[in-house]
């Protein structure tokens, strides 16, 4: 029987405050409702909701015991022991409708990492479960931020389903933290602001996570704070799968925003609403009115709110989306103005208000005259002497405010165009740029300043989107403001504008142009107010980083050595770019032909990479390759071949077997292999870099070439003569065609071709002989004399000289 349309307001309230909670929570508290008929209505919506899985997104619970939920166990899950990748999977920690989470280890080096792995369920019956998981995926790879759980490794498993593995958080959730070391308001506070960083982070990379809530925030051990599971959040410039759609829209119902309780746009402001409700259960221990609405009588809080905070509450939680707070850094600051015992800005603006403030930022004077001198004094100087600076301050503040507002309005409104639907399509996030460039002169005609800020943040965004030439106008513009207005002191603005003005120019090829603009940025930075001493070095590091490309390897080695000491190791960020520019001086060294500082750089940074992102992340293998060459031509052979066989498995493993980096990798072991006499195991290695030759390998890929000279001189050396010397005059004709008659790889084919000749009949020996000098004397020209190539092209030469002149060597 339907249950009568009087209650139904009852069941809906109910419905939503216990669909967060576990199956025993729920009817613990469904027993305490009178009403059966409600009682049961509400079990039967519990039930659709646990089913449908895709409305209502609940992600996975993570626990801190050794017993994994109880709920119903997904289909062909993973057992403890399995390998995914390289990660062995100790146990479950918990299960949701996007698939399981498994606490995952990784002790293949000698070390033990620890990781939280994510993978999909087999079969899923929501079609759209795989494109959102790896849409969590990408959405994880752009986000690099201490209070964000950062992405170690992904790939599929055997039986084709996706995984990828975050930072293990060994911690509790924020609420429970907060309870269990007794915080006051104030450290809760403290906490929570470390949650805004990580949503403004998020922000500004067009992410908006759509599922804040306490389960979703982690505190570690050290009391850092971790926002995790975007298993549901928007990508704004995701143009390929459209995971938000009217109607359709996954959510946290007691944490969620009107907008996405009533299925409209979602934005950005829709985080800022759910930070506010996780603040206030933070704060009070209950959770606020789910309406939204301010006037209804409040819940009776179990711990008292201090009245500016719950000014700074209710200003997040407004329920029009455009009157709460701009950004999640708008919300953070006035928290921290209120630490610091300042006016915060969620507070009317009165002067009762500022008097409060002013005893208490000054409450040791205060405290020191009689309590009605005291008064008499307070309201006296906040009256007469305080009055104008009150009004300037007051002044200044809704001039910001407003400014953010209109700021934070206007891109809203810009990729709020991204999500409606225009004849059954999406408009891509560059369409609807597309269509807001042109209004920006109409939009802020009378605004200058709002207008190059939103120019700066526009031409950032297609930036990262690689509208290279949409970018650089609006970057232009706004740097040509800023140098304009700042005068001889630069604002962060002008800096920020010209960073990716010069990254751009780096991007075209344009390097003259680039190294001019980072040269400005360094000199820029320098005059900022308190300025930063990492910043002009980062601009210097990437003038180091353009000599290189363009092929001045001493000019670049001589950067680095001057810039690497000074670079700044204070985040996981600065200890990766050190790792990044101590391979590049290592690449600059060795082709300099100085192995052993090139070693020692690749041994550093090959350190600092498996640190921060474990043994078999692909940028990990990326390094051990040329650090598998450096150690081949300092004679160490077989840790060269360990080496290369390492970076060999990790690039298979990550970008396919066809992939060029995969070919690269193989390249360096067939090499190293030549180059240990061990010519029986290097022409397998050969022969399966040649098996893809082909439209994925055409033969202008140097790996071509190069295979094919290289096994055509172990073929020959092995016996088979005439296999031996067809590969290597193909390769050597190959090498001049595509890398022309004066490059070091063409004259190393030349030397490699008259040893596989010298193999052959007697009739061959004087074409073996010319190209074994051209390819020695090629080589003597184009590298230094003393490298280990020209060695061995004269020992090669002086071998077929001496069979020669003695026919018993032969």
């Amino acid at each position: 029987m339907p249950i009568d349309a009087a209650r139904w307001p009852q069941v809906t309230a109910l419905f939503a405050d216990l669909l967060p909670l576990h199956a025993g929570e729920r009817e613990a508290a469904l027993r305490r409702v009178a009403d059966a008929e409600v009682q049961a209505e509400v079990r039967s919506l519990l039930a659709a909701s646990d089913t449908a899985g895709s409305r209502f997104e609940r992600a996975p619970v993570l626990t801190d015991g050794a017993e994994a939920p109880t709920h119903a166990p997904l289909r062909h899950r993973h057992d403890r022991g399995d390998r995914i990748g390289r990660w062995r999977l100790v146990r479950l920690l918990g299960e949701g409708g996007m698939g399981a989470v498994y606490e995952a280890i990784n002790d293949d080096a000698g070390f033990t990492k620890r990781a939280a792995l994510k993978m999909v369920s087999r079969s899923p019956a929501d079609g759209t479960l795989v494109p959102r998981f790896e849409a969590e995926r990408r959405i994880l790879a752009r986000l690099e931020h201490r209070n964000i759980a950062a992405l170690l490794d992904g790939g599929v498993d055997d039986d084709g389903r996706p995984w990828f593995a975050l930072e293990y958080v060994d911690g509790a959730r924020i609420d429970q933290w907060c309870d269990t070391h007794r915080l006051d308001q104030r450290a809760r506070v403290q906490l929570f602001r470390q949650a805004c960083n990580a949503v403004q982070y998020a922000h500004e990379r067009l992410v908006v996570h759509r599922d804040i809530k306490p389960a979703n925030m982690l505190v570690a051990a050290d009391g850092t704070v971790k926002l995790l599971d975007f298993g549901i959040a928007k990508l704004t410039d995701d143009t390929e799968h459209a995971l938000t759609e009217f109607g359709v829209s996954p959510m946290t119902a007691a944490y969620a925003s009107p907008e996405q309780r009533a299925g409209t746009a979602v934005t950005t402001a829709t985080d800022i609403y759910s930070l506010g409700v996780v603040l206030h259960e933070l704060l009070t221990g209950l959770r606020p009115d789910r309406t939204g609405g301010f006037d209804a009588t409040p819940d009776v809080a179990a711990r008292p709110m201090d009245a500016e905070l719950d000014a700074i509450v209710r200003m997040a939680m407004r329920p029009e989306p455009d009157r709460r707070y701009a950004s999640a850094q708008e919300l953070g600051d006035d928290l921290q103005r209120w630490l610091d015992g300042r006016a915060v800005r969620a507070q009317p603006d009165t002067l009762g208000y500022r008097t409060v403030t002013f005893v208490r930022r000054n409450r040791v004077a205060v405290a020191g005259a009689a309590l009605a001198v005291a008064a008499l004094v307070a309201a006296t100087v906040v009256s007469v002497r305080q009055a104008g600076i009150a009004r300037a301050e007051r002044d200044r503040a809704q001039r910001e405010q407003a400014r953010t507002a209109r700021v934070s309005s206007f891109m809203q409104e810009v990729l709020g165009q991204a999500r409606p639907r225009e004849g059954g399509r999406a408009l891509t996030v560059t369409e609807a740029l597309d269509r807001a460039i042109p209004a920006l002169d109409t939009a802020f005609a009378r605004e200058p300043d709002i207008k190059a800020a939103v120019q700066l943040s526009l031409g950032s965004t297609l930036q990262e989107l690689q509208q290279y030439a949409r970018a650089r106008a609006l970057l232009e513009a706004a740097y040509g403001y800023y140098r304009t207005h700042d005068g001889p002191t630069p604002s962060r603005q002008q800096t920020d504008a010209l960073w990716d003005l010069a990254s751009l120019a780096q991007q075209d090829g344009n390097v003259t142009e680039a190294e001019s603009l980072y040269v400005r940025l360094a000199g820029a930075y320098r005059r900022l107010p308190g300025y930063d001493a990492a910043d002009p070095t980062r601009a210097l590091i990437r003038i180091a980083g353009l000599r290189l490309d363009a092929g001045d390897l001493r000019g670049a080695v001589a950067a680095y050595d001057s810039l690497l000491p000074g670079m700044r190791l204070a985040t996981r960020t600065d200890s990766l770019d050190r790792a990044a520019n101590l391979g590049s001086r290592g690449v600059a060294l060795a082709t300099l032909g100085n192995f052993t500082r090139a070693a020692a750089d690749f041994a550093v940074a090959l350190a600092i990479d498996e640190k921060v992102l474990g043994p078999d992340n692909f940028a990990t293998g990326q390094v051990l390759q040329p650090y598998a060459g450096a150690m081949m031509f300092t004679g160490r052979l077989a840790v060269a071949e360990s080496l290369a066989r390492r970076s060999l498995a990790i690039a298979t493993r990550a970008f396919g077997a066809e992939a060029s980096g995969t070919l690269a990798a193989a390249r360096m072991l067939g090499t190293v292999l030549v180059a240990a006499d061990r010519c029986t195991d290097a022409i397998p290695v050969f022969t399966s870099i040649l098996s893809h030759r082909g439209p994925s390998l055409p033969d202008s890929d140097p790996s071509v070439g190069y295979s094919l000279a290289h096994r055509g001189y172990c073929r020959a050396r092995r016996g088979d003569t005439a296999g031996g010397i067809a590969d290597a005059r193909e390769g050597l004709a190959i090498s001049r065609r595509v890398l022309g008659a004066r490059h070091y790889a063409t004259h190393l084919a030349e030397s490699l071709t008259g040893a596989a000749l010298g193999h052959g009949p007697r009739a061959l020996h004087a074409e073996a002989g010319a190209l074994l000098r051209a390819g020695a004397e090629g080589l003597r020209r184009t590298l230094d004399p003393a490298h280990p190539r020209v060695q061995d092209a004269d020992a090669r030469l002086a071998a077929f000289l001496g069979s020669e002149a003695d026919p018993s060597r032969r």
